[in-house]
């Protein structure tokens, strides 16, 4: 069926699936019984959002946050290569509160909305909580977290990590810990640093679906900096020089991005 006829695309290869996850996005253009209705209803719950609109017949794509203030949304343009497959690509973006993806594609006749909830299915505050990850020693990686208040006792935790440059996900090994104590995980060496660091932890349980959660680290915030080396005094009867070497780094920085302090004590 024509979709420019029925009003209706198909947001079905538009959503992706979660790891190691099962459930199918939810695609808001059928009704609660799973027929598919002729015009999508409007949603009274949802917030306003800006509307991206176009004339030219091209196809838009956007994501919202379910509680992101008003109109606060990302849009990128699609791609249709070839043949009636058309994609949009979004950078790094947290999934756990399941966003709504949208295709939007206007001309100057009429507007045609579809598009799908990324799902996270499990217990109500099961996912994981109180992340925090530190760089340090310019190679090592170190990150923590407690269970969700509602987890079950028995959950096992992975947490994956993925880099912006190479888009590869790669597992922290996680360390042994105490019945009461939090998750960690530790990951060393560290490959190439990138501008930012997408962080997913996933729950698996035989009682009960564990959600997951993740964020997205900018580099430059997990860092943590040894003191600086090798310093040396020299001292002539007119000044002293004090040297030193700026500290090792997994991030590429210049000498511009430091900011000594130094304190003198007679």
């Amino acid at each position: 069926m024509d979709p420019e006829k029925d009003g209706r695309t198909d947001g079905r290869s538009f959503g992706a699936q979660p790891a190691g996850g099962s459930a199918a996005p939810r695609d808001f253009r059928r009704n609660e019984k799973g027929e598919e209705a002729e015009e999508t209803p409007p949603r009274t719950d949802a917030p306003p959002r800006r509307t991206h609109r176009r004339t030219d017949g091209r196809t838009d794509g956007r994501t919202q946050l379910p509680d992101s203030p008003p109109g606060q949304t990302d849009t990128q343009m699609c791609k249709c290569p070839a043949g009636p497959l058309c994609y949009c690509q979004f950078g790094f973006l947290p999934l756990h509160r399941s966003p709504r993806f949208e295709v939007f594609m206007a001309d100057a006749k009429k507007t045609v909305i579809g598009g799908l909830v990324y799902p996270n299915p499990g217990l109500p505050d099961s996912a994981a909580t109180n992340l925090s990850c530190q760089v340090f020693e310019s190679r090592a990686l170190n990150c923590s977290w407690t269970p969700g208040h509602s987890a079950p006792p028995d959950t096992e935790y992975s947490l994956f990590l993925t880099f912006s440059r190479n888009h590869q996900a790669q597992v922290c090994p996680c360390v042994p810990r105490d019945s009461m104590g939090p998750w960690a995980c530790h990951l060393a060496p560290l490959p190439h640093a990138t501008t930012r660091l997408y962080i997913r932890i996933e729950g698996s349980s035989p009682t009960a679906a564990v959600r997951f959660y993740d964020a997205v680290f900018k580099t430059r915030e997990l860092e943590r900096f040894d003191p600086p080396d090798n310093i040396t005094v020299t001292c002539d009867p007119a000044r002293c020089t004090i040297a030193w070497t700026r500290p090792r780094t997994w991030q590429n920085l210049k000498d511009p991005d430091f900011h000594y302090q130094l304190s003198l004590t007679r």
